[in-house]
């Protein structure tokens, strides 16, 4: 499937809706939550809010929130309108179709590493954000534990895509356990210094840095081994699959 059209129809498949409204952004909404240093409150904007189950699952604790989503797709968009979220479509690699100081809260989850231009992204992010406002990133992590293994064999990271057709290529025997050949998309990998680096760059205070691990298909008993050792490393940033950085705009 090419990207396109995975963007606009792969990601509503039912098993995969499910997951993630059920499991996957009730975790990590409580992951933002527990690390933010103030509750969420006003105008939050999800960049690549997909259908819009995350804000809806935050909207579902706090019915105070007024949110507004930006995504690319436009079936996602549609879906977010249905659960009373204010989107726009758009190319996040360009200007962020809101007014400047609007925005309490930006979140960017699992975003930056598709886009070919995150300096453009985030200039525009501390644009839309009110003084003060907070931007919340996740992103995978280039330097995870695993991936230091890897580079040692010659194996290519999990996370970045060489090819647009096939996320398998470059990782070796990792082919017999990794069955999804589906690319999503990333373009992007960042380190947490090079995070700190770029938020700071744009006139962002860092005020939180974690790390947190990942869910896998593996086969049940790789799936165990590998989660158990994972969320250990995850408590080192640096190391961890997945890192939360949180931005505040001076």
């Amino acid at each position: 499937m090419k990207l396109e059209k995975y963007y606009d129809i792969g990601r509503y498949f039912e098993h995969y809706t499910t997951w993630r409204e059920k499991e996957y952004f009730p975790n990590r909404i409580k992951l933002f939550v527990k690390n933010l240093p103030v509750n969420f409150s006003g105008k939050i904007l999800d960049a690549g809010c997909g259908d819009g189950t995350m804000l809806s699952n935050i909207k579902k604790n706090n019915s105070k929130i007024k949110p507004y989503g930006v995504d690319i797709s436009k079936k996602g968009c549609e879906i977010a309108r249905k659960k009373g979220i204010k989107t726009r479509v758009a190319d996040l690699n360009n200007k962020i179709p809101f007014f400047k100081n609007s925005f309490n809260f930006v979140i960017a989850h699992e975003v930056i590493e598709h886009l070919t231009d995150p300096d453009q992204f985030l200039e525009e992010c501390h644009r839309v954000l009110k003084k003060n406002g907070y931007l919340i990133i996740t992103t995978p992590n280039l330097t995870a534990w695993y991936h230091r293994l890897l580079f040692l064999f010659g194996f290519y990271p999990l996370f970045s895509e060489l090819s647009t057709r096939n996320r398998q290529v470059g990782i070796g025997p990792l082919k017999k356990i990794i069955k999804n050949v589906q690319p999503v998309g990333h373009i992007r990998i960042f380190t947490v210094s090079a995070l700190k680096d770029m938020l700071k760059l744009y006139g962002f205070k860092v005020v939180k840095v974690k790390g947190s691990a990942v869910s896998t298909a593996f086969p049940r008993v790789i799936k165990w081994i590998f989660e158990g050792i994972d969320s250990l490393w995850s408590q080192i940033p640096s190391l961890s699959s997945n890192i939360l950085i949180i931005g505040q705009r001076k």
